[in-house]
């Protein structure tokens, strides 16, 4: 067995099993769907950076950061994410 260091074992295995994994390719649809998702995103963690600015409640801040979350989390689901989840649950 390979001795690989912790921060490369991702790197690793993603080299070695995502690149095996056939290619769906997206619907222009589906593209405009992630795209649209994460200028979503963009503009929520910019109006983070403007409450931390603003010196605004953590709690506030929070809220909004775990808005964020959920909103990545849907992201990856748009773009089909199993072939990752796998590799996750693997190396972890």
């Amino acid at each position: 067995m390979i001795d690989i260091p912790n921060e490369e074992r991702v790197i690793y295995l993603a080299d070695q099993y995502l690149h095996d994994q056939p290619i769906k390719p997206r619907t222009d649809s589906e593209k405009q769907a992630v795209i649209n998702r994460l200028k979503r995103i963009e503009g929520q963690v910019r109006g983070i950076q403007k409450m931390i600015e603003e010196d605004r409640y953590c709690v506030d801040i929070l809220v909004q950061i775990s808005a964020i979350n959920a909103a990545l989390k849907k992201s990856r689901l748009l773009c089909d994410g199993a072939s990752y989840e796998a590799l996750c649950y693997t190396c972890c």
